[in-house]
């Protein structure tokens, strides 16, 4: 195998399973200035990923639904 091959598999692997994380998301309710914290995770496999994402936007609706408002980062 090849010099490139082998570094290109490997910058894929990198890729794939690279470890990264969702930033938390913080909301505050516009009448009460209670804040909240959707958390963030870190993950390594992009399935994993995806389900922590799924989480925190179930958390961030649920709480929009409350009246809850996003806090610009």
């Amino acid at each position: 195998m090849s010099r490139t091959m082998s570094l290109l598999m490997l910058l894929f692997a990198m890729i794939i399973m690279g470890c990264t994380s969702v930033a938390p998301v913080t909301l505050q309710h516009p009448t009460t200035h209670t804040k909240v914290t959707c958390p963030g995770e870190s993950y390594y496999y992009f399935a994993e990923g995806a389900l922590i994402q799924q989480r925190q936007a179930q958390c961030i609706s649920d709480y929009q639904r409350q009246g809850y408002e996003r806090v610009p980062e």
